[in-house]
């Protein structure tokens, strides 16, 4: 009964974000990076990396990525069958973990050993292509920032997000718009401050139902809700990438594809990871929508969580393999409550959602 009227959910009235107009000498959103890339993660949320790889490794992972079907329930995300990774060269390996060695020693982000070895870290790879010849196989996301890398790894400084170009038919579209924290901050310091390590956070546009603006919703634990009276394109930048180039993301930076989709493109989505501490009550605690999200991945999630409790299992996923092994009874047991909690947690959920629509 409490949690009816107690859940942080639970909103009377929405805060309310205003733009200021751009000052003489303001951030330009579109301001060069990749020069210090610690910097630019740290103070705008993202970078690129010029030519991490040459035209031969490219095409040798666009001939994995056409390899792969498209994923029936993801319009264009090709996924490595498991245990399948791409086969990276020795080259882009060196350059890889110089890129990660230097963000983590110019900021609080750390995913791998101290020189950038990301070998025993944990991997997730996809392919994502752009098509406006097949938009029923074509990429097209709305802002946001992380969601579930962000459930998985309860902490921003425990996940980073690499996009390699493999093929663009155009240079000059890059295919994802960001949108630089600094230049939030100047702009609108309380909407800066209300989603900067703060991930889990979609944005609606509000022209569609005849107002302007958008409504911003955070559901890094529970949600929450706010009146944006602007747009982020208003605050944005589609940086230049050409093939061979590396964006690097953090999970709280505002992003979408580019809109609207002109040139075909592929990229890789390699995201490197440290889930070592994964607390299950943590993740366990949320509300409607991150449950709705666990539930999609339950048993995904499930696993993350049995990393942290079962040394066989972390050394099984760091080995990309535990779709391959039979763990102890005790594991599966620890599994199904897990599994089980968090479909209860999502039928609470709904109902005190229906709840709320009757007697609120």
């Amino acid at each position: 009964r409490e949690a009816i009227w107690l859940w942080p959910e639970w909103t009377s009235e929405l805060a309310e974000f205003e733009l200021s107009p751009a000052a003489p000498g303001a951030i330009d959103p579109c301001a060069p990076v990749g020069e210090d890339v610690g910097k630019d993660m740290a103070e705008k949320g993202y970078t690129v990396v010029r030519q991490v790889i040459g035209a031969d490794e490219a095409r040798a992972l666009m001939d994995h990525a056409r390899s792969l079907p498209f994923n029936a329930y993801a319009p264009g995300y090709r996924l490595p069958e498991n245990g399948k990774p791409p086969q990276f060269s020795s080259e882009l390996r060196l350059r890889l973990r110089r890129v990660i060695s230097e963000i983590q020693n110019a900021s609080s982000i750390v995913v791998a050993a101290p020189d950038g070895n990301y070998d025993a870290s944990l991997k997730d790879y996809e392919f994502l292509t752009q098509n406006p010849a097949d938009p029923g196989n074509s990429l097209a996301l709305e802002w946001h920032s992380d969601f579930d890398n962000f459930y998985f790894a309860q902490s921003l400084d425990r996940f980073l997000n690499m996009y390699l170009v493999l093929e663009k038919s155009d240079p000059m579209e890059a295919g994802y718009t960001v949108t630089p924290f600094d230049t939030l901050k100047q702009r609108c310091s309380a909407l800066h401050d209300t989603i900067y390590r703060t991930a889990a956070t979609s944005w609606l546009d509000l022209g569609k139902y005849g107002k302007t603006g958008m409504m911003c919703s955070n559901y890094q634990t529970y949600d929450k809700h706010y009146r944006q009276h602007f747009k982020l394109d208003d605050v944005s930048c589609s940086p230049k990438l050409a093939v061979g180039d590396l964006l690097i993301i953090r999970g709280d930076t505002p992003r979408r594809t580019q809109p609207p989709v002109k040139a075909h493109s592929t990229i890789l989505n390699l995201v490197v990871s440290e889930y070592h501490d994964v607390k299950v009550s943590s993740l366990l605690e949320g509300g409607l929508l991150k449950y709705g999200k666990l539930w999609k991945k339950s048993h995904r999630f499930a696993k993350h969580a049995l990393a942290a409790e079962f040394p066989e299992v972390l050394k099984d996923k760091r080995a990309g393999r535990d779709h391959l092994v039979i763990w102890p009874a005790s594991v599966y047991g620890r599994m199904f409550e897990i599994v089980s909690h968090v479909e209860g947690g999502l039928g609470r959920r709904l109902f005190l959602m229906h709840f709320r629509h009757l007697y609120g």
